[in-house]
């Protein structure tokens, strides 16, 4: 009887045990079912958003190459650091480890993970040990992703023209810039989420975009020559600057563009920034002598003067103004021909005056001086001309022989294209064309600017520019086997402080072509400010001679004239 009390007791306590506990599997069970179905979308919204998130990533820059193929360009994946904030537990100390690996303050490291963002980029374009150093340092949240830099594998080489990219991979000069829109990777916005160890696992992969080629006129091959002689040119004669540019006149195509100091795009920020001034296109500078034969075309084609005709020169000196104008000697009666071969400030102004203020400054207008040539760079400049209807006697004096005038690298030779090219200048390029997936989206068409002389003008002053190389100023530029013509221009500084042109500050130039037949380059050779030695004679005409003696064998010119054979002597 008593053992069956206990039992019932027994069986009384299972029964309420067992519906405790499927109360509180019912209760459990419940909950789970709540927040799965009432509340799961929020927590899993928490949970993906811990570990899932959108982020912007750029495809790959296009290339860019010489006329030749050579690459100038290119973007090549390195590693960046990127740290996730909410997995950062002691800021200081991950900061001051991480500073000790990097080359940035610990106060910048602690500043950007000090943030809500569950990502943030700490140093950008790092290289391979200091990448090893950071995922072999033990400090959680600092990860390593591969991204895209730019790269130019020949260094200082065209770097001017070139120009370079920011960080995220925006063209920030030059044909960088210039052509950004072209050139630029596509921006994409991707979901990503990271796994445990800080690796990008792409949710919604990244759309491939096409493969880009930028293709410069450029001639890497002889773009290394020019910069060469111009870096000698000017380390020799200790000049502040220099700069050189070769072109194609029949098309417009620039074959080679160099200044120089220079800078090596990798590492642009170890330069001081006037080092990645393109000077041939920004740079204005009185021509001097060189502008003559501007002024001969012009004299030529109004029929003012003839090439016999004879001007008396002053015996070197004479007043305008109150102003002294003097020769570098004295001469004495000059035919139109000998007042440029010997190059006569007094012979050219008369020729000036003869012409009139009016007619030369149309002229001056027609060559393309004081405006853009419409080259494809960025900062191009105008030069300065000052509006002739306002010239005093003084002025029309020296602008006749490039004094008073501000002009560029380029317009020189813009304007000196129409004396090669049968009266019409051309419009320079730096890029022929621009190819996507294998098919051009951009070609460049070479184009005639405007007739400005005839081609009969034109041939006179090429024969007279023959004879300055073959007996006048500029012997130096001269080339066996070719007829090389140019002008020779030394022309003085002005200087604002002192409101006078300078005695020491002078610019060394000499504009050239060659052949005489068919002519295929034209150049120009400025150098600033040399030191020991002023006359282009003796500095910018042999640079210019090195450079088109190479052009000519690079080009394989067909000889025009007998070569030359040097003489022999037996010793006996």
């Amino acid at each position: 009887m008593r053992n069956r009390r206990k039992r019932s007791h027994f069986s009384g306590r299972i029964k309420i045990v067992s519906i405790v506990y499927i109360w509180i599997t019912m209760v459990f069970l419940g909950r789970v079912g709540y927040l799965q179905i009432l509340k799961g979308d929020k927590y899993r919204e928490k949970m993906l958003s811990q570990s899932q998130q959108r982020i912007k990533i750029s495809s790959r820059r296009g290339v860019i190459v010489d006329r030749n193929g050579n690459l100038m360009a290119l973007s090549l994946k390195v590693p960046s650091v990127y740290a996730r904030p909410q997995e950062i537990h002691d800021p200081v100390n991950a900061s001051r480890k991480i500073s000790s690996i990097l080359d940035i303050s610990y106060d910048e490291i602690l500043s950007k993970i000090r943030t809500r963002s569950p990502f943030v980029w700490i140093k950008r374009w790092v290289t391979p040990w200091e990448a090893d150093r950071i995922l072999s340092s033990g400090v959680k949240g600092f990860y390593i992703h591969y991204e895209y830099k730019r790269h130019y594998p020949n260094k200082e080489l065209a770097a001017p023209v070139l120009g370079f990219v920011g960080v995220d991979g925006e063209g920030l000069t030059g044909l960088e810039k210039y052509y950004d829109e072209y050139l630029k990777g596509e921006e994409l916005e991707v979901r990503v989420e990271i796994d445990g160890k800080g690796n990008f696992i792409y949710i919604e992969p990244p759309e491939k975009t096409g493969e880009i080629k930028m293709v410069l006129t450029i001639d890497r091959d002889f773009q290394d020559e020019v910069e060469k002689v111009l870096s000698d040119t000017v380390e020799e004669y200790r000049a502040r600057s220099g700069v050189a540019i070769f072109m194609n006149p029949k098309t417009g195509e620039v074959l080679a563009m160099a200044s120089y100091p220079t800078f090596n795009p990798n590492v642009f920020t170890r330069y001081p920034s006037d080092t990645y001034r393109n000077r041939t296109v920004t740079d204005v500078f009185e021509p001097g002598s060189t502008f003559k034969v501007f002024t001969l075309a012009a004299g030529l084609e109004e029929g003012i003067v003839k090439l016999s005709d004879r001007i008396f020169c002053e015996n070197g000196s004479m007043v305008v103004d109150d102003r002294v104008i003097a020769d570098y000697k004295p001469f004495g009666l000059l035919t139109v021909k000998d007042v440029i071969v010997y190059s006569s400030n007094i012979g050219t102004a008369k020729i000036g005056w003869k012409i009139g203020a009016n007619t030369l400054g149309h002229y001056i207008s027609e060559f393309g001086f004081g405006r853009k040539t419409g080259i494809d760079f960025p900062g191009e400049s105008p030069g300065i001309v000052k509006n002739f209807l306002k010239w005093v006697p003084v002025e029309l004096t020296t602008i006749s022989f490039g004094q008073g005038i501000g002009v560029t690298a380029i317009q020189m030779l813009v304007a000196f294209s129409s004396i090669v090219n049968e009266g019409y200048t051309v419009k320079p390029f730096l890029v022929s064309s621009v190819i996507k997936n294998g098919v051009e989206i951009y070609k460049a068409t070479p184009t005639f600017l405007r007739r400005v002389i005839s081609s009969e003008t034109a041939e006179k002053v090429k024969e007279v520019m023959v004879e300055v190389v073959e007996r006048g100023t500029g012997k130096a530029a001269s080339v066996n086997g070719y007829y090389v013509g140019g002008k020779t221009g030394t022309s003085q500084k002005y200087d604002e402080e002192e409101g006078r042109y300078s005695r020491t500050k002078y610019i060394s130039s000499f504009l050239g072509f060659a052949p005489f037949r068919d002519t295929r380059v034209i150049g120009i050779v400025v150098i600033d400010e040399p030191q020991g030695e002023i006359y282009a004679s003796k500095i910018a005409v042999p640079a210019f001679g090195k450079i088109i003696s190479r052009a000519m064998s690079l080009y394989r010119i067909p000889y025009e004239r007998e070569i030359e054979k040097a003489e022999v002597i037996n010793e006996e």
